[in-house]
């Protein structure tokens, strides 16, 4: 919301900022938006699986859930 935003004030040839359409601003905001996308992605694969904390998050919320607080 912030690149289309963004994208609206900086294209000056419009008068107002409510003429600037949605369509205009998704050449700059779809590669931004998949590049995150892979960064997400390259980060979920090199997250260990064992991990001791994710672990530790995963006992509590079990915890929550079955009133074991």
């Amino acid at each position: 919301m912030f690149l289309f935003q963004l994208s609206g004030v900086l294209n000056f040839k419009n008068n107002y900022i409510d003429e600037y359409d949605f369509w205009y601003s998704l050449p700059v905001t779809l590669p931004i938006v998949f590049f995150m996308i892979y960064i997400s992605y390259l980060i979920q694969r090199k997250s260990s699986k064992e991990d001791p904390l994710k672990k530790d998050v995963d006992e509590e919320i079990t915890n929550i859930f079955s009133d074991k607080l």
